[in-house]
C-alpha cells in the first residue's frame, strides 16, 4: 500500500515527468506509478486499489500540499525499457 500527500513542487515534476498538461488530468494510475517508483524504486505491475484527490487551484507556496495518492497493488523490481 502506497499514502503519499505531495506538494506543489512534486505535482509539477510528476506532470512534467509524464506530460501531463493539466492537474485536472492527472490521473491515480499516473500519480500511484509515478511515486511507487519515488517512494520504492519498483514500477507497479498491476493496480487492486486507487485513490487520488489533487487541489483544484495551485497553491501560491510551493511547499503546499497538492494532493494525496492511495493505491494498492503488486510491483515489480524489474522493468524493461
Amino acid at each position: 500500500m502506497l499514502d503519499v500527500s505531495f506538494d506543489e513542487r512534486e505535482l509539477a515534476a510528476l506532470m512534467e515527468e509524464w506530460s501531463v498538461e493539466a492537474r485536472g488530468d492527472v490521473t491515480c494510475e499516473v500519480a500511484c506509478r509515478y511515486f511507487y517508483d519515488r517512494e520504492r524504486g519498483w514500477s507497479v505491475a498491476s493496480f487492486e486499489r486507487c485513490e487520488l484527490t489533487v487541489q483544484d487551484e495551485m497553491a501560491a507556496d510551493p511547499a503546499a500540499v497538492a494532493g494525496r495518492v492511495r493505491c494498492a497493488g503488486r510491483g515489480s523490481e524489474y522493468g524493461c525499457e
